[in-house]
């Protein structure tokens, strides 16, 4: 400039010797860390361009721009301009446009500019002032990022208020006195759905839940969220409305979470493998009347549930950046509701508060360590809150959250083969269920995390060495996990100190603080306690008083029943329990609970239950029984499924041992200490017969790992003779170590004897190395064949998959899919002869469903049934899961050339192109219904069947179609269309009827 006016460049150059520069230029502020701050006057869009362009080229790390925008008429008028040059960030934070004097009528700025981000696709979260900024730089900055704020004279405090916020992080706050821990005073984060929101506007590719095949996307996530939330809105779901999710192993359990409280709703997880009694118990105190459910969900309790599928959603294509911008309600507000074993022997509900989920997931990112490049396991069962924190820990960090099939989720060996495959980083789950994975390497694998019992000092030698060890503690009452400590080998293993914002105590019985040194009852306080167990204020007092605590007043505490002591390097040690309460493999577990329902049982007048530790790290629930006179002995077995229909799984007893009385102490209490150890764990061996050197084997091998004698025979069950699913884990390793060879096996009633476990591994041992197999039948065949030991019927067809309770002869013969041996059994005897049936079997629990191994499936079943009937037409058939199976066969049957002149598909959730005739069948009551779902399901199955379809409305709901009266309407309607279908063959392919089938019928 000098120069255009005819000045010269000495002159020039001597006037500007001592300039020292415009203030706040890319000035440096050094918040004292590993991130870099810079402050910048830069206000309109060259300027903003030209400061991140600098700061690209010079500095490494991701890019985050600060911008506070000035003047409403500026921002309006150049609002793409401002989108186009903050877009060179990695992330922006925009706060409110500073008006400077502007009247209303100069425009809206701050609404101008969000839709200009939103159209460019811009990364970048509004704040609505510097509190919330700063709370979200705390929650959302990992470390190793440059900042840069740009704004006008106005903003000049802006960068020094943040370098002072991160460069001196609250540390723990000092005790109000001694046995009082406060973790780090921190902002309270954002709620969940805002920290989700920003990762999916952030990184909208980036994997956001995996399971096998299957991945999503976070945008892919929120899109289908959406989907799902509007679906429960329809159904009627608003603010503080319990949603029940009723899901097995899916991806879909994590866009119903984060559906439901997109909603304002209560998250309530139902696991499909519960009782249905307990199913109601839940669904009544939760005051659920929604739920979400997929094809797999069991038959729900008749109260008049609203039911809505969480099938496969309509694909949407790619989105560049998702402009979800969701509204939660208020921190206190609930978000989801765990159920926990109760005295009274109904479950307790615990309602955790939205303010405490996100502290608890802000927390855990921050302690844990969890970045966007993290792989996160999620391993917990489906009812227990450590399944809701792995959910949102890993989703506020924008990290992968990592779901295994339920194969993969078998304790042992088939874990340890998950983590390599999965390339998880963080591993997450119990002390025992960490205990029996077989050792291995894992180089990936960087952080583990147990929690939900004592952490014996063995496994931190073992899981600790080259990664970080973290032992967490925390009951479901205080959010997940309240309590951390990072645990070296050679070290005492600690439960640590409180995470941020939350604090824990040491009281007396009398509920005042304990004295230094002494031990005490842990107590903890802070934003993560639950509001108490809905409909139970009595007991909600009682377990969550107010005391004075020194220094902090008036304070709510949950008391935990736990003693701790303050160990010397000032955390907390785990001493164990106060009362009877039991920990078994990790599960939290009243006795009262148990012993009532034992008390319930025919001739059993008195009981009592314990915990035996077995040598192998597993524990086992023993259930003492005062039978009343003249009772008999009871039945392990029969016992088992009477309590399997009130308990869940792992609150049934696995041993039963008659005693004369329940031994009491000299305040007439129960002792559980002097109950009796069950005779069978120590009794001598009895003469047992084997069928096959293999079953011998096996016997020796249950000798060796679990005591001699614990079964007498190879049809003996192994749950009933003491043996729970660790324990059963246990011996997959030993079997495998053994045999050399893997298993992955789920045990369901039946299968858990020798005889069955001879046959796995018989099948394992012949089945071709994958290397020389042509394709994954064999392997198929493995794994299915031993779920057909305990089906009826003569075995048939090449790879002798097929089953059959009914002579050869010259009758029509249909090949259904079935889901189990009952269900075979069932409709055989309901068709009363008049059809030849034949019975195969779905993947369901054997295999996990990909294209290829539908196709497979497809393959061997095709080979199986041309094996029984190699000529003629072919009527096939399928429910559930069998009827993807079976349509896969019917495909490769007619590819061929074979005639399929009918194919049964029964309570299909999903309408695939299918070239033959094709009947279909659904419940009254069934949610898979399309009537009254679809808008034109008519149209739908026109194009899906161009060969001809019927659909039949049969009564009942999902999962009750094999029960009396229902059978017998099931086949009634199979024998009229094999007869129409067999004096008329020929289907014009318009041809549409819908029947509704009454039980009087035929």
């Amino acid at each position: 400039m000098a120069l255009t006016l005819g000045i010269g460049f000495a002159t020039a150059a001597g006037a500007l010797a001592d300039f020292p520069g415009l203030a706040r230029r890319l000035q440096p502020v050094a918040p004292g860390n590993r991130l870099r701050l810079f402050d910048d006057f830069a206000h309109h869009p060259a300027e903003i361009e030209a400061a991140l362009a600098v700061l690209r080229e010079t500095t490494e790390g991701r890019l985050i721009a600060i911008f506070e925008p000035q003047l409403h008429s500026r921002i309006t008028l150049m609002a793409a301009r401002f989108a186009q040059a903050l877009g060179a960030a990695d992330h922006s934070y925009l706060l409110p446009v500073v008006a400077l004097g502007e009247t209303a009528q100069a425009g809206n700025g701050d609404a101008a500019l969000a839709e200009a981000c939103r159209a460019g696709g811009l990364s970048c979260d509004h704040v609505s002032d510097m509190s919330e900024l700063l709370a979200r730089l705390q929650a959302d900055l990992q470390g190793d990022e440059t900042l840069v704020v740009m704004a006008g004279g106005s903003g000049a405090a802006i960068a020094p208020r943040i370098a002072q916020a991160l460069s001196h992080p609250p540390g723990p706050r000092a005790a109000a006195a001694p046995n009082i821990l406060i973790g780090e005073r921190r902002p309270p984060p954002p709620d969940l759905l805002t920290l989700v929101a920003a990762q999916a506007r952030r990184r909208p590719r980036a994997p956001a839940v995996e399971m096998g095949h299957r991945r999503l996307s976070y945008a892919d996530l929120v899109q289908r969220s959406d989907d799902l939330a509007a679906s429960l809105a329809a159904a009627g779901v608003g603010a503080g409305d319990s949603v029940g999710v009723c899901l097995g192993r899916t991806v879909d359990r994590v866009t119903a979470f984060l559906a439901t409280l997109q909603l304002g709703g209560v998250f309530v997880p139902l696991d499909p493998a519960l009782p249905e009694e307990r199913l109601r118990q839940m669904l009544d105190t939760a005051a659920v009347r929604t739920v979400v459910v997929n094809a797999a969900s069991p038959a729900l309790p008749d109260i008049g549930l609203r039911i809505v599928p969480c099938g496969p959603l309509p694909e949407r294509g790619e989105a560049a950046a998702p402009q979800w911008q969701p509204q939660p309600p208020a921190a206190g507000a609930p978000a989801y509701m765990i159920f926990t074993s109760g005295t009274t022997g109904e479950p307790k509900a615990v309602e955790i508060s939205r303010g405490g989920l996100a502290n608890y997931a802000a927390a855990a990112v921050r302690h844990f360590e969890i970045t966007a490049e993290a792989r996160v396991s999620q391993l917990s069962g489906f009812g227990f809150d450590v399944s809701v924190g792995d959910m949102a820990m890993a989703l506020a960090a924008g990290a992968c959250l990592v779901c295994p099939s339920d194969l993969q989720a078998i304790p042992g060996p088939p874990v340890g083969r998950f983590i390599a495959e999965a390339r998880l980083t963080h591993l997450s789950l119990t002390p025992s269920a960490l205990a029996i994975i077989p050792p291995a390497e894992h180089p990936q694998l960087t952080h583990v995390i147990v929690a939900g019992e004592a952490c014996p000092p063995a496994l931190v030698e073992r899981w600790g060495k080259g990664r970080v060890f973290l032992n967490a503690y925390g009951p479901t009452e205080a959010t997940v996990e309240a309590l951390f400590a990072r645990c070296t080998p050679g070290q005492p293993v600690r439960i640590g100190r409180p995470i941020d914002n939350m604090g824990a105590c040491l009281m007396t019985r009398s509920l005042t603080l304990a004295a230094p040194g002494e031990e005490g009852e842990l107590c903890l306080f802070g934003p993560g306690l639950a509001s108490g167990y809905r409909h139970q204020p009595g007991l909600s007092a009682q377990h969550f008083p107010v005391v004075d605590l020194p220094g902090l007043g008036p304070t709510r505490i949950y008391r935990t029943g736990d003693r701790a002591r303050l160990g010397a390097d000032g955390g907390f040690v785990y001493l164990g329990r106060l009362d009877s309460q039991l920990k078994v493999n990790g599960h939290r577990l009243e006795p009262g609970e148990v012993e009532a329902a034992l008390c319930s049982l025919p001739g059993v007048i008195d009981a009592a239950v314990s915990r035996l530790a077995t040598p192998q790290g597993a524990d086992r629930l023993i259930a003492h029984l005062v039978m009343a006179p003249g009772a008999p002995a009871p039945d392990p077995v029969a016992l088992r499924m009477r309590l399997a229909q009130q308990l869940p799984s792992w609150m049934v007893p696995s041993v039963f041992l008659p005693v004369p009385e329940i031994p009491r102490n000299s305040n007439g209490k129960r002792d559980r200490s002097a109950l009796p150890v069950p005779p069978q764990l120590t009794r001598p061996a009895t003469a047992r017969s084997t069928g096959t050197a293999t079953e011998a084997q096996l016997m020796a091998l249950i000798d060796r790992e679990f005591g001699t004698g614990i079964v007498t025979g190879t049809r003996d069950s192994l749950h009933a003779a003491g043996l729970d699913s660790l324990s059963m884990a246990n011996l997959l390793f030993a079997i495998e170590a053994a045999f050399g060879i893997t298993l992955d096996a789920g045990f369901e009633a039946g299968l858990d004897t020798v005889e069955v476990l001879g046959l796995m591994v018989d099948a394992r041992r012949k089945a071709p190395p994958a290397a020389a197999a042509p394709g994954i039948e064999n392997a198929l065949a493995a794994r299915i064949l031993p779920y057909l030991a305990t089906w009826p019927g003569r075995r048939l067809g090449r790879a002798g998959l097929v089953r059959s309770l009914c002579d050869a002869g010259p009758l029509p013969q249909l090949f259904w899919c079935f889901q189990t041996g009952k269900e075979l059994s069932r409709l055989t005897e309901c068709l009363n002869g008049a059809v030849s049936l034949y019975g195969l079997r779905s993947g369901h629990l054997a295999v996990d469903y990909s294209a290829e191994t539908l196709a497979a499936f497809g393959r061997l079943y095709a080979d199986e049934i041309a094996a029984i009937a190699p000529t003629g037409p072919l009527y096939l058939g399928g429910n559930c899961q069998g009827g993807l199976v079976i349509r896969e066969a019917g495909q490769e049957l007619m590819r061929r050339g074979r005639d399929v002149a009918l194919t049964i598909l029964m309570e299909q959730g999903r309408f695939l192109h299918y070239p033959g005739v094709t009947l279909l069948l659904f419940g009254a009551g069934s949610y898979l219904n399309p009537y009254g779902q679809m808008a034109a399901p008519e149209q739908v199955f026109r194009e899906a069947y161009p060969a001809g379809h019927h659909v039949e409305i049969l009564p009942g709901a999902h999962g009750q179609y094999f029960t009396p009266g229902n059978a017998e309407v099931l086949a009634a309607t199979i024998l009229r269309h094999l007869d129409r279908h067999r004096s008329a063959p020929a289907l014009p392919p318009t041809c549409h009827e819908a029947r509704f089938a009454r039980r009087d019928a035929g």
